[in-house]
């Protein structure tokens, strides 16, 4: 799962505060402190799942209330899990190295 700050290099999110994290939003990681926000390009691709679905069900191609739900939520998984790995953190301010720093000697980590 891609949680990875891009400020400290220590997982900065939990799965959920990533799914709710898009490009226009920012987090502070829970390990230094530092803004961290969603990679726009990925992050607008990694819906295209959904988008499908949607229109697969609009198109009435598809008919009945259990296939047109398994379509929906098979594009929301498949969003969710898409968005949840491939999707990027990336900065979203300047790197302070004394918050690198002191997030990794919490975590154990060598300077």
């Amino acid at each position: 799962m891609e949680t990875t700050c891009p400020h400290c290099g220590l997982d900065a999110v939990s799965a959920w505060r990533k799914l709710a994290l898009g490009p226009a939003s920012t987090a502070k990681c829970r390990r230094c402190g530092l803004k961290v926000s969603a990679a726009v390009p990925q992050a607008l691709l990694s819906f295209v799942p959904c988008v499908v679905a949607v229109a697969v069900v609009l198109s009435g191609v598809v008919r009945g209330t259990v296939p047109l739900i398994a379509i929906g939520a098979g594009g929301w998984v498949f969003t969710s899990v898409l968005y949840l790995v491939w999707v990027p953190l990336v900065a979203r301010q300047v790197t302070r190295q004394d918050a690198v720093a002191a997030a990794r000697a919490a975590a154990g980590h060598r300077a």
